[in-house]
């Protein structure tokens, strides 16, 4: 009877294993098109992005093989344009794509996140073959549980593409040395050359195998200086790979004239970096984790004793290699390993391995214990469920992690480690409605530092050429034919009174466009004929589908005409006073002071509080704005006044801690914030008053607002309290802040809501 129970247990473990095999593979295939769709998002893989995509669409645009990721001008690019920092696999792919499917963001990335799953395919085959089903299983469960894989997985980059084709060229490799046959030769000198196309390391790699190959050759019989096939393999292998690495380097100094730019490339990258390994250390517990770190340890440790006593297996080699060409990676290219979180990269395959050929050890000596107990079947059956037990809840828990994650990558840029990290949405929304706009051959654009943080991704949109506006005492600049001269400016980055006065004086001097009634862009080129032309952004509901494979935070959004024409000239003729309070808590700390677009009002907090001790800390904290219509007042249609919410950037460290929001109860404005402070800011709330529009004898009208009360707090109990409250008549609209790692400051920016910031009702546009 026990014996059939037995069985039944080995067909139902049958089934357990392809099912888990499936969900393995089901759930890293939808990790690694998360967000495939998005816009170029500030941060690692928003700049990567938009700067290989744009190469890839100047390559077909100018008919050129060399990358430009930076050239958005109308000629051929010159050889000053030219990028030749890494190998061009991932630019040939990408040409590809945009050639067949054309220039959406998805096209890129569906590139590396198609080799990013494939990796994980090429993994299974491997270990399934040379390890076993259930070393085959821990090892993809270990590569699609890794949160860096699914953190990067669609960023446009060298690394993904490269770590399949080394799997590749590894599998080749260890199956020629098996069987000796011709196509096995081929095909890993093809892997092999198509690794070192996409991403440095691969050469490292492809030295430490030939070097395996060579030992291997000469310690397997005796006579080692006689030949043999594996020194055949290396020869070969050897010149494959010098061919790749002399053409490459005399193709870069054919196309640029010498080799004087990527020499001063490499000492750039190379420059030793005081507290490197720290960094290091405090990324990798977010990327990799514990685990594979305490499991890689231990493969090193048992590597080492079986290599004492020559009982090393075939697929050891594999996380050597890895293991050894991540050192050289990290160790000689310290500063780009500073910027670059994912320049670990290479560690996944190594720490993939290594985990799945110690705990199938480790269950090689349990089903050996539980071979003892032939003669007691219950207590046999009983040890494998509990063994199958806490491997699944070893796997939920890992698998947990790594999508906790993978939210808190994709929420800071792409594991960014930036403080005040900003995605960029409400800018690249308006450069893209921008570029749709105006035609790229006829317009120069001329960016205001007003723009918060304008980079590659914000270029990308305009595809156009672009330079930098120091002031605004503009003169006009005629233009021929019918080319544009346009300046960009936003309206809340704008930073003094004079700034403002200015930008007044443009927007009525010159044809201008406002969007959301704070981004502005002036034609400087032509003198104003019109009213200008104002639109604001409109959200729609987003779908599933779009949460997963676009943005899970940020709805799709449309450009209609402004419904209020009365708040557009209010904008540009009265100047916004706001006023800043003082600051509490402690010195110190990056400086950010952040606000609402004109008109709108900050009505809820996003933060995020840290364990600390006895107490929690506030960690961040994330602004919302919306638009505020006061009781008294009353609007036709008032949904259609109502900006879209603007969601501000993070203000401090994110973290995967649950988010916390606080809004004031309806009827009631913020009116400023409360909590407790001492050498940090341990925690924050929102200070909120009802308020009432009241008619003035002029017919315009201003705010009254009632006594204050306190909303509940993000953060802990620590510090004194505080109160810093707006000036009567006034409401929060803005931030300011200091922070490092914690809030060191924290104050507030507060401003009228009156006739000027909001439009009288009679100004609004009216359905028919």
């Amino acid at each position: 009877m026990w014996h059939f129970q037995v069985m039944l247990a080995e067909r139902h473990l049958g089934w357990l294993y392809r099912t888990a095999v499936g969900l393995v593979f089901a759930a890293y295939f939808l990790g690694c098109f998360h967000t495939v769709a998005n816009f170029w998002q500030w941060g690692h893989a928003g700049f990567n992005g938009a700067g290989f995509f744009q190469a890839a669409r100047n390559s077909v645009r100018h008919g050129i093989a060399v990358q430009t990721p930076y050239y958005t001008g109308l000629s051929e690019p010159g050889p000053g344009e030219y990028y030749t920092d890494h190998p061009m696999m991932i630019h040939f792919h990408l040409i590809a794509g945009h050639r067949l499917f054309g220039d959406g963001e998805w096209v890129g990335r569906s590139v590396t996140a198609a080799y990013s799953f494939l990796s994980l395919v090429m993994l299974f085959v491997i270990l399934r073959r040379l390890a076993g089903r259930a070393a085959a299983l821990i090892g993809i469960g270990l590569y699609a549980a890794t949160p860096l894989h699914l953190i990067f997985a669609t960023m446009i980059d060298h690394e993904q593409g490269c770590i399949f084709w080394l799997l590749v060229c590894i599998d080749a490799t260890l199956r020629y040395l098996e069987r000796n046959r011709l196509r096995h030769l081929i095909s890993g000198m093809v892997a092999i050359s198509l690794a070192v196309q996409f991403d440095w390391p691969a050469y490292y790699l492809a030295f430490f195998l030939m070097l395996f190959v060579l030992l291997r050759g000469a310690i397997r019989r005796p006579g080692w200086l006689r030949w043999r096939p594996e020194y055949s393999w290396a020869a070969i292998f050897s010149a494959v790979v010098l061919a790749n690495f002399v053409g490459f380097f005399a193709w870069i100094a054919h196309v640029r004239g010498g080799l004087g730019p990527m020499i001063h490339s490499f000492f750039w990258r190379s420059a030793s970096q005081g507290g490197y390994l720290g960094v290091l250390l405090e990324r990798e517990a977010d990327l990799h984790g514990l685990l594979l770190y305490g499991l890689g340890a231990a493969w090193l440790v048992s590597a080492a004793v079986r290599l004492l006593r020559r009982r090393l297996e075939r697929l050891d080699v594999l996380p050597a290699l890895f293991f050894a060409t991540q050192l050289v990676h990290s160790s000689v290219f310290q500063q780009a390993g500073k910027i670059h979180c994912y320049w670990t990269y290479y560690l996944g395959p190594a720490f993939a391995v290594a985990g799945a050929l110690e705990i199938a050890r480790l269950l090689r000596h349990l089903g050996a214990l539980g071979a003892r107990l032939s003669d007691r079947p219950r207590l046999a059956l009983a040890g494998r469920i509990v063994v199958l037990l806490a491997l699944g809840t070893a796997a939920c828990l890992q698998f947990r992690f790594a999508y906790l994650q993978l939210g808190w990558g994709f929420r800071s840029g792409t594991a960014a480690y930036v403080h005040h990290y900003d995605d960029q949405f409400a800018e690249n929304t308006w450069a893209r409605d921008l570029g749709n706009l105006f035609g790229r051959e006829a317009t120069r654009y001329r960016a205001h530092g007003s723009i918060f943080r304008r980079r590659l991704e914000f270029n990308y949109y305009l595809d156009a050429p672009i330079a930098h506006q120091a002031g605004l005492s503009i003169r006009s600049r005629p233009g021929r034919g019918d080319g544009r001269e346009l300046v960009l400016l936003d309206l809340n980055g704008l930073q003094s009174a004079a700034e403002q006065r200015s930008a007044r004086e443009l927007a009525g001097r010159h044809p201008t466009w406002i969007w959301d009634r704070r981004f502005l862009a002036v034609d400087v080129s032509r003198d104003a004929q019109s009213p200008p032309q104002a639109f604001v952004s409109r959200q729609r509901e987003a779908p599933l589908w779009w949460r997963w494979l676009v943005n899970p935070d940020r709805p799709p959004v449309d450009w209609v005409p402004d419904p209020a024409p009365g708040a557009v000239a209010a904008l540009l003729a009265y100047a916004i006073e706001v006023k800043p309070s003082r600051m509490v808590g402690g010195a110190g700390g990056g400086r950010l002071d952040w606000r609402c677009s004109p008109g709108q009002v900050l009505v809820r907090l996003h933060g995020q509080q840290v364990p600390t001790g006895a107490t929690p800390l506030l960690e961040s904290l994330r602004p919302e704005c919306r638009s505020v219509l006061p009781e008294g007042l009353s609007y036709p249609q008032p949904e259609r006044l109502a900006l879209s919410p603007l969601l501000g950037p993070w203000l401090g460290h994110i973290t995967t801690a649950p988010i916390e929001q606080l809004a004031c109860e309806p009827g009631r404005l913020p009116v400023g914030l409360h909590g407790r402070s001492a050498a940090l800011v341990d925690a924050v709330g929102l200070l909120c008053a009802p308020g009432r529009a009241v008619r003035g004898e002029d017919g315009g009208w201003q705010l009254e607002l009632g006594p204050r009360a306190a909303s509940g707090l993000i953060g802990g109990s620590g510090g004194r309290p505080f109160e810093l409250a707006c000036p009567d008549g006034q409401v929060l609209v803005g931030l300011q802040t200091r922070t490092v790692h914690h809030f060191r400051a924290i104050g507030i920016l507060c401003a009228a809501l009156d006739e000027h910031s909001l439009p009288s009702p009679e100004t609004v546009y009216r359905e028919d």
